[in-house]
């Protein structure tokens, strides 16, 4: 019956079976090594189809995990199998770096290796050994953690290259299997570790559950993931519609911009999903808790009279909420907008601001001061100014928190740089890299943007200066 139940998968799963090579997760516990098992009694009786071992060794059980690596190899020897084996030995600093459980940190570093193997055979499929008991635990996970429609969809049966035929069959009936077909396997230590959350649904809550609801439970649970998936499918799609219209993603700079107009538009139920889906493709490969979901609900979308509103999303990524866009990026906002710059100007010339800020060009005019202002009025990145309001030296500086000018225009009023920046739509990982010119403590010129009335030119101006400003990068 198992054979049957895997060869059948197979088979609406793949085109091309049985003419396709498949590469099986074998840990050389129980249910991978049943998994490995049946494929290579399949494979005797179809000899287009080919089967080739995948171990990985996570290096985090000492001797145990390099026990269970050997086993697996002579195993495959024995039964004449190709055997690939990779190492993780860096997962400690993985967890530690980037502020993961060691269960999610083990998780990555053997789907990664995973990744690795099908890239070197484009043609290959992988097979992994999750039975309806792990569905089933995953789903009580995930809903004892606040998990969304998301979560409670457990485990797939597919995710694109990445197959699991043993999903709706449950551990009773791999044992079963196991001892009628003297299949040997390994027993992992920690899999009875109470310090792991699913060892402890395992063994403590799942019995308990079952007293209830009756032995069957983890196949219901199954079968109710499942159906979530097919309704989740749908979603996805609307998802997908969205994200291809609304979304943009900056591969150089490592950042996602989500249209924030469009996105209120959307439903409301298709918030979180598409916020998710955002996050997923800006680096984040952990699963969002609902109260997180919702906490980027309601920033995406409160009316905030700030400029911007940052949510931090794990160890290294940032949820920023701006006036007309979502930015979620890799890039910590805070401590980048402490970095300032401060350059002296002792006089007229050509200035590189540090940083890769720009480039700043300094000119005493004279007699043709007028014809200058008449022919550069109406070029931002050039100004003229009075040049008998202002003397030497001036000072080149970014943003201070609490500046004010009086910007031309507003008729002697005085505003916040900071408000300023807002009307404009300043984006705020860019407001420090903006140069402001000043003299004697008071704002002559925000670059690029606008001049301070009490420097503009009159009609009695003799003396006039110029300021050129070449932003050749913002960073």
């Amino acid at each position: 019956m198992l054979k049957r139940h895997v060869e059948d998968f197979l088979a609406r799963k793949l085109a091309n079976f049985p003419a396709v090579e498949l590469l099986v997760a074998v840990s050389g516990g129980l249910d991978s090594m049943v998994l490995l098992h049946v494929l290579t009694a399949l494979a005797k009786k179809r000899p287009a189809l080919k089967c080739v071992a995948v171990h990985f060794n996570h290096h985090l059980r000492e001797q145990a995990a390099d026990d269970d690596e050997c086993f697996v190899a002579r195993y495959c020897r024995q039964q004449a199998i190709a055997l690939i084996v990779g190492q993780g030995r860096d997962i400690q600093e993985q967890r530690r770096q980037r502020g993961l459980s060691l269960e999610e940190a083990a998780r990555e570093a053997r789907y990664l290796f995973f990744d690795r193997c099908l890239k070197k055979k484009p043609q290959s499929r992988l097979l992994t050994a999750h039975t309806a008991s792990d569905q089933a635990e995953t789903v009580i996970m995930n809903l004892l953690r606040g998990s969304g429609l998301r979560g409670l969809k457990g485990i797939p049966a597919q995710r694109g290259r990445i197959l699991r035929p043993l999903l709706d069959l449950d551990r009773q009936e791999i044992q079963a299997y196991a001892a009628r077909h003297a299949v040997p396997f390994v027993e992992d230590r920690t899999n009875r570790s109470f310090a792991f959350t699913r060892n402890r649904i395992r063994h403590q809550l799942l019995p308990l559950l079952k007293q209830e609801a009756g032995a069957r439970l983890e196949k219901r649970l199954s079968a109710m993931a499942a159906g979530l998936a097919a309704d989740l499918a749908v979603v996805d799609g609307l998802v997908e519609n969205f994200v291809n219209r609304w979304v943009d993603v900056d591969n150089g700079s490592q950042e996602l911009f989500i249209n924030r107009r469009e996105l209120k538009q959307q439903h409301p139920g298709l918030l979180p999903h598409i916020l998710e889906r955002c996050v997923f493709l800006a680096g984040s490969r952990k699963q969002l808790p609902e109260r997180t979901l919702s906490t980027l609900v309601r920033l995406a979308l409160g009316e905030n009279r700030k400029s911007l509103t940052a949510f931090r999303l794990g160890a290294h990524l940032f949820f920023v909420v701006q006036t007309d866009r979502i930015i979620v990026s890799c890039h910590n906002f805070q401590r980048e907008n402490r970095q300032g710059f401060f350059l002296r100007l002792p006089g007229p010339g050509t200035y590189q601001l540090p940083e890769n800020h720009g480039v700043l060009q300094i000119e005493c005019l004279e007699k043709n001061g007028k014809e200058a202002e008449l022919q550069f009025r109406g070029d931002k990145n050039c100004e003229i100014f009075d040049a008998e309001s202002i003397s030497f030296p001036l000072v080149l500086r970014s943003w201070q928190p609490g500046d004010v000018f009086f910007p031309l225009g507003m008729a002697g009023r005085r505003k916040k740089v900071k408000n300023f920046f807002t009307d404009c739509k300043v984006p705020l990982e860019r407001k420090h890299s903006i140069p402001i010119l000043c003299h004697d403590q008071r704002i002559v010129w925000i670059a690029g943007y606008r001049l301070d009335e009490r420097f503009a030119v009159a009609s009695t101006t003799k003396k006039f200066m110029k300021v050129s400003y070449h932003a050749e990068q913002y960073t």
